[in-house]
């Protein structure tokens, strides 16, 4: 155990030495990363607001459900919205009056709009149910199971928005995945390349090394945590610049009247936790793998 604490304090320090001695190279490695992680929270933030804009519109979209008149003065209101809340998959049932409805539009009314109206009785809309479903995946096949009930006259459930919604969903999720994906390879292909020239220049050290009979995990771990350093200090950097840019545009936008009836978008202090966690783990892998496979041409001597 105080061989490997020894051995690991070892690591650390020459981690550090190697550093600070291709100090050029660190730079350049650190700003390489810190690209790639940039672009990955990119891509991690728009598939965060997509999603949080499409479950916004999806808990929008309600069941509407219309009853007969028959139900209605036949005192079966009651036992079709006991049917209803019976039914899986429910979040939300509300009944709302047609009569009252109808008052509430004309209140918003202007004298021509009313004179439009005059004459009709108040009863024109019919008593319905508003469901809210707790996925609305699940839309289509309540609308389907509320139909069979009687006394329900129609049912309105915005099938296109929820299929639209849904296929939204599927197509940022592959695309974001694939996407992220490429660009980890990208990053350790172009960190790989970047390490393997601080890698080269302290080929002679290696060569002696092994020489002399390090194994080689003794001399692979120095570089490896190095490039994990090298990826933490990047994730620091991206992470830092994410969220002031970030921010500036949240700012910008919460403030424009016009687009915030229509863009809602996530701040940043509600998600950076994501933005940590992934940068920091994508950095130091990407730093560990890309020195890993630097290192590994000049262990075969």
């Amino acid at each position: 155990m105080q061989m490997w604490i020894r051995n690991f304090r070892r690591f650390i320090a020459e981690a550090f030495s190697g550093m600070i001695k291709n100090g050029l190279m660190t730079v350049a490695s650190v700003v390489v990363v810190t690209s790639c992680l940039i672009l990955l929270g990119i891509f991690l933030i728009v598939t965060l607001n997509v999603n949080s804009i499409s479950e916004n519109i999806a808990d929008a979209c309600e069941i509407k459900v219309y009853i007969t008149d028959e139900a209605k003065y036949g005192g079966k209101i009651q036992s079709i919205s006991n049917e209803i809340k019976s039914l899986d998959h429910l979040e939300a049932i509300t009944f709302e009056n047609g009569e009252k409805s109808f008052k509430e539009i004309k209140k918003g009314m202007n004298d021509e709009e009313l004179a439009l109206f005059e004459g009709l009785p108040d009863n024109l809309m019919n008593d319905s149910f508003n469901i809210t479903v707790d996925d609305i995946s699940n839309t289509r096949k309540i609308s389907e199971k509320i139909k069979q009930i009687d006394g329900v006259k129609s049912v309105e459930n915005s099938e296109k928005v929820v299929t639209f919604i849904n296929s939204v969903r599927k197509g940022v999720k592959h695309f974001s995945f694939w996407t992220i994906l490429a660009f980890m390879l990208i990053s350790i292909f172009i960190i790989s390349n970047t390490v393997k020239l601080t890698v080269h220049n302290r080929r002679k050290e290696i060569n002696i090394m092994k020489y002399v009979g390090a194994t080689d995990s003794y001399i692979r771990w120095p570089f490896i945590i190095e490039g994990i350093l090298v990826g933490l200090i990047s994730a620091i950097i991206a992470f830092v610049l994410t969220n002031s840019v970030y921010s500036a545009i949240y700012n910008a936008v919460s403030h424009d009247s016009s687009l915030i009836k229509f863009i809602e978008l996530l701040r940043f202090k509600d998600i950076w936790d994501v933005f940590a966690i992934s940068y920091a783990g994508l950095g130091a892998v990407i730093g560990a793998m890309g020195s890993a496979f630097s290192i590994r041409k000049y262990l075969k001597v």
